[in-house]
């Protein structure tokens, strides 16, 4: 049985209302009349395997269901409106905004879906938070390392007395005052609370504004704010990775930052030559982490393969899955396959980045590189540009590599490293993993639209058994 077939977020336009898409509800808030406070609707930001997009519901589709729709929930979304968006305090960077009719139709799918994440953020590096203050285009996500946190406090504004909780997250370089209004001030403080571990809370705080005081970078919280403690993201690592640089490189290759479960694996690190020695050995499987420059892109070769559209093997030339019982593929994805040679000054190894460790590294798809008729374009340049990286990268062995002596070795994790600061805070190697959200706050402005950011670390990790699993037959099968 062929899957249905979604309209991917990125192709949506103005021009008709039958469109069909598989989403992730990734974040959730009410909309509230300004002067009346009432109830008006909901406001929403789906997500599917590459963009995000921010959504309104109002009381004409509101007054006909039964259940809110939950955070986190998978849902096939048909029969709405599509217009362009218009920058205004806005959540997210993207031109486009939906708007539910009365007939728009939202279907809860049980299964997740294992390839749209559980969050995007349109992170600003805090060097670039400056460009930022005052502006009332958009809101911008920002994320650090808890450094201090205040006795929750009030303030006077104009609508009365509000409660507010003061934080201070760094970079490693740099520092950020954060200004959390009630509700959320309330609910983070509670989370905090119950939090032993206080010097490893690595945060991210979405739809703040940007402000500067006495030299000091200011953000504060807005209806649409979320947080999330130590969420499972892919930019948090670059960031832990950077910080845990202050602790010594034995304490670092105990404890790796790969996206692999440090607190369950312990990963060592090896150089390429001992690598190398460890072909033709009684092993069966193997996880390494190793710190590599990449010394060539192999341009000559395939760089994407088609795959099954519910799993990431690879389907043959009848487009047919090995790992969905033979299933007839109708129309298959297509995913990054890239092969390179990296070095670290003991040796040099072929190594494959499938889909997604290539996705981490550029945040774009194999789509982006496609027209309308799937017509296979030039090497992309984006590409190339992975040559003379330095990256710390998980190498799988599998039988191949360590009974068969096989040359070609895949990686399960990527990491482009960073330089450290000499002066970034050590992290406590234990990691506790929260990902919280406030509950619905009230809507300051009645233009469905008030809500976005900007970002340079956003990426496309995907940390799921399901795409390990499917990734491993792949490999064996390309070995």
């Amino acid at each position: 049985m062929n899957a249905k077939r979604f309209d991917p977020l990125r192709t949506l336009t103005n021009n008709k209302t039958n469109w069909s898409i598989k989403v992730r509800l990734t974040r959730l808030w009410n909309s509230h009349n300004v002067q009346t406070g009432n109830f008006k609707g909901y406001n929403m930001i789906f997500l599917d395997d590459d963009s995000h997009i921010h959504a309104y519901a109002g009381m004409d589709f509101v007054g006909e269901i039964k259940e809110t729709p939950k955070e986190g929930n998978i849902y096939a979304i048909s029969n709405f409106n599509v217009a362009d968006s218009k920058p205004n305090y806005s959540v997210v960077r993207n031109k486009k905004i939906i708007y539910f009719l009365k007939n728009t139709c939202m279907q809860l799918i049980k299964e997740d879906d294992e390839m749209i994440l559980k969050h995007k953020f349109e992170l600003v590096a805090f060097n670039s938070l400056k460009s930022r203050i005052r502006d009332t285009k958009y809101l911008t996500d920002v994320m650090g390392l808890l450094q201090k946190r205040y006795l929750m406090s009030s303030r006077n504004t104009a609508k009365g007395t509000k409660d507010i909780l003061l934080i201070d997250i760094t970079d490693g370089s740099e520092k950020v005052n954060v200004t959390v209004w009630d509700p959320l001030a309330t609910i983070l403080n509670e989370e905090l609370n119950k939090i032993s571990d206080k010097g490893n809370i690595i945060m991210v705080i979405t739809s703040c504004k940007i402000t500067e005081y006495e030299g000091v970078l200011q953000a504060s919280t807005y209806s649409p704010s979320k947080f999330y403690i130590n969420p499972d993201y892919d930019a948090v690592y670059p960031l832990r990775y950077r910080l845990l640089n202050s602790v010594t490189e034995s304490s670092v290759s105990c404890e790796t930052i790969s996206a692999t479960d440090c607190s369950i694996k312990k990963i060592g690190v090896y150089k390429l030559e001992d690598i190398i020695k460890l072909r033709n050995t009684d092993l069966e499987e193997l996880e390494v982490i190793c710190h590599v420059k990449v010394s060539n892109v192999d341009i000559n070769s395939k760089w994407w393969y088609y795959s099954c559209d519910t799993c990431p093997t690879e389907v043959d030339e009848n487009y047919k899955c090995d790992s969905c019982d033979l299933k007839i593929v109708s129309i298959p994805d297509k995913r990054f396959k890239v092969p390179m040679h990296v070095s670290d000054g003991s040796e040099t190894i072929q190594v494959f980045l499938l889909d997604r460790e290539v996705r981490r590294l550029i945040s774009r798809s194999v789509d982006n590189f496609f027209g309308h008729d799937d017509k296979d374009l030039q090497y992309p340049t984006i590409l190339k540009e992975i040559e003379g990286k330095s990256l710390t990268l998980t190498v799988s062995l599998n039988k191949e590599n360590l009974l068969s002596g096989s040359t070609i070795y895949y990686a399960s994790d990527v990491i482009e490293d960073i330089e450290t600061s000499p002066n970034s805070p050590a992290l406590e190697k234990t990691e506790q993993n929260y990902t919280l959200e406030s509950n619905s706050g009230k809507y300051d402005g009645s233009d469905p639209s008030k809500s976005t950011p900007q970002s340079n670390l956003s990426s496309n990790k995907r940390l799921h058994p399901t795409d390990d699993e499917a990734d491993d037959k792949n490999k064996k099968k390309s070995v």
